[in-house]
């Protein structure tokens, strides 16, 4: 019986399968699996941090189709991976990512990608802003601090994002990969779908990333690099159906005030005050530390700890709890922060040992997921 890597009631829930596994499933040679792996009938086999190959279901229904192809219709490895995935090209012009600003891309690298910004609104009272263009983050707080007020978040309009669509077209795009903030915190995605369905001329492919912050800049950043590498359209598509179940997240934040006041975690009215609302207030003191589950953008959280180094050390230690369940496979880390420099560079120090191989990340936060969560925040995700 095989064992997969992800099991049901698994942190995660992705498959990922060793060759040895792959082989005993299919029928087939790991010198058959290989090949195809290094003929590109399988462009994007995940490695672990060892370079131990790794399959998920995305793969085996290739490699089924594969040898479909070859019985039945005797089709040579270049016919198939040509049907399978259109013609290469030296790179891809006409594709593009369009993401929004709640996503923190990595400084180095991403300015390269062929990869544009929707501004969300910021809400401060009665005065309406457009993030990283008339307020910035650090402004945002200050703002709310002085005024005594929390700021809100709304997505971009419809029209907004018809006159990005049409600004993007008047570029010579041809498809957009509309890639934003999980629908379980913002409505970006459905408006987006929205205004996608009046487009005409240009083909508009809305994402839910079921994640934001660091896990959505550092998915972007990847998608990015596989059109710049000249991925056909049905690759990158392929490439994104395989990787936004591999978005982790975990999140440390001062207090539980900001998860409860911003709508995130709920507690019973003051009408019905009960043992469990008073536990939770409680634990306002606390420091919380949460995930945002692979896949759903579900958000569970893992402990309140007493202050925030025990708080790192919980995210270090669930950071390697995920990558071994992952086999291994880790593609890059982000450690991201808002005001706690000095305990964000304490966890990423920690990580440099434990995986010297993977590029890893440590950036201020230029999205906006302090405003969903709370200032004096610390993020770890891995993509």
């Amino acid at each position: 019986m095989l064992r997969p890597y992800y099991k049901p009631g698994n942190k995660s829930e992705r498959t990922l399968y060793k060759i040895g596994q792959v082989t005993k499933l299919l029928g087939i040679t790991s010198r058959t699996l290989r090949y195809y792996d290094q003929a590109g009938i399988l462009p994007h086999v995940k490695r672990s941090d060892g370079g131990i190959r790794l399959f998920d279901d995305e793969d085996i229904a290739i490699i089924k189709k594969v040898r479909r192809f070859q019985s039945e219709e005797g089709l040579s490895l270049e016919e198939i991976k040509e049907k399978l995935y259109g013609k290469k090209s030296s790179g891809n012009s006409k594709l593009c990512i369009l993401t929004d600003s709640t996503a923190t891309l990595p400084t180095e690298g991403a300015e390269k990608l062929p990869i544009e910004t929707i501004p969300l609104k910021i809400i401060l009272g009665d005065k309406t802003y457009h993030d990283g263009v008339d307020i910035t983050l650090k402004e945002i707080w200050e703002k709310s601090k002085e005024q005594n007020i929390r700021p809100l978040t709304s997505p971009p309009t419809e029209e907004e994002f018809i006159a990005k669509y049409t600004e993007l077209a008047k570029k010579g795009y041809k498809i957009v990969y509309s890639i934003h903030i999980s629908s379980t915190l913002s409505k970006t995605v459905e408006v987006a779908n929205l205004a996608a369905a009046k487009m005409t001329g240009i083909d508009i492919q809305v994402i839910d990333s079921k994640s934001t912050g660091a896990g959505l800049g550092l998915f972007c950043m990847q998608v990015g690099e596989q059109i710049a590498a000249g991925h056909t359209q049905k690759e990158v598509a392929l490439y994104i159906a395989k990787q936004v179940p591999m978005i982790y997240m975990m999140v440390m934040v001062d207090s539980l005030r900001h998860l409860v006041t911003g709508g995130i975690l709920t507690v019973p009215s003051s009408t019905q005050i009960s043992t469990e609302a008073n536990l939770l207030l409680k634990l306002f003191d606390f420091k919380p530390v949460f995930e945002m589950k692979n896949g759903t953008g579900a958000i569970n959280i893992l402990e309140c700890s007493k202050n925030k180094r025990r708080a790192t050390e919980l995210m270090v230690e669930t950071l390697n709890d995920e990558v071994s369940i992952r086999g291994g496979y880790i593609n890059r880390i982000m450690v991201l922060y808002n005001y706690l420099y000095g305990e964000a560079v304490e966890a990423i120090n920690k990580i440099k040992k434990d995986y010297p191989n993977v590029p890893i990340f440590l950036q201020e936060d230029t999205g906006l997921l302090s405003i969903y969560v709370g200032p004096e925040t610390i993020a770890i995700s891995i993509a």
